[in-house]
């Protein structure tokens, strides 16, 4: 069935005023605001609607029916409707994955160790987990990390903004394994599982994204190579 739901609330029930022209030829712009304060706009958002109608309906001079008015032959009024929905979301072992190309591999061969630096710069409001894997060019795993790296939450403030970035360095030790995945593998994956960060009370936890946050990851590796110099 389509039900119908109206908006209820100060809004509705205290006509708005639209500002007329004082002179032909002239413009006068008005912004009438609905939100959750003088109306049941967040009621009405949350059963999802999936369509939204304005009826709109108006009466010259509301406040003195013995004004007089002009009215010209190219004389219009143009109405236009923003639709401000900061995002508040809470995820579960969502996962995403970041795919870097080896191109022909890396040859560690002559190493006697190696190291697989990571620094991710997390501005999302979410702690995750990152495995480190690399498949070879028909996308068969060859190596995987024995240990999985912690995105630490950024700093979030009551708002569910985040406030702060969190930075954090982890190097992964490469072994014989994972030197023979490198040198025969063709692309090192990243992923990601996020989760909304863990409630320290019984109310579940939602935050906000914007267009500014982001996750930032930075790759490199390390090789160590033991040299005898003779006399």
């Amino acid at each position: 069935t389509n039900d119908t739901i109206f908006l209820n609330g100060s809004v509705t029930e205290t006509p708005q005023i639209v500002a007329g022209a004082d002179v032909p030829g002239n413009t006068q712009e008005t912004t009438l605001t609905i939100n959750k304060s003088n109306s049941s706009l967040a009621e009405l958002l949350a059963v999802s609607p999936d369509q939204i109608g304005f009826d709109l309906q108006a009466v010259t001079n509301p406040d003195d029916d013995t004004q007089t008015n002009f009215m010209q032959d190219n004389s219009s009024i143009e109405t236009s409707i923003l639709v401000t929905m900061p995002l508040a979301i809470q995820l579960e072992d969502l996962t995403r994955e970041i795919s870097f190309d080896l191109g022909g591999g890396l040859d560690f061969s002559e190493a006697d160790s190696a190291v697989l630096r990571i620094v991710t710069y997390n501005g999302l409001p979410f702690s995750g987990e990152m495995d480190v894997e690399v498949y070879n060019a028909n996308d068969s795993l060859l190596f995987i990390a024995a240990e999985n790296l912690v995105l630490q939450t950024p700093f979030i403030g009551n708002d569910g903004i985040v406030t702060q970035i969190r930075s954090i360095t982890a190097d992964i030790p490469i072994g014989p394994s994972g030197i023979a995945a490198f040198k025969n593998g063709s692309s090192l994956n990243l992923r990601i599982t996020l989760n909304t960060p863990a409630s320290l009370s019984a109310n579940d936890i939602f935050v906000k994204i914007r267009n500014i946050d982001s996750l930032h990851v930075k790759v490199s590796a390390v090789a160590a190579v033991k040299y005898q110099i003779e006399k």
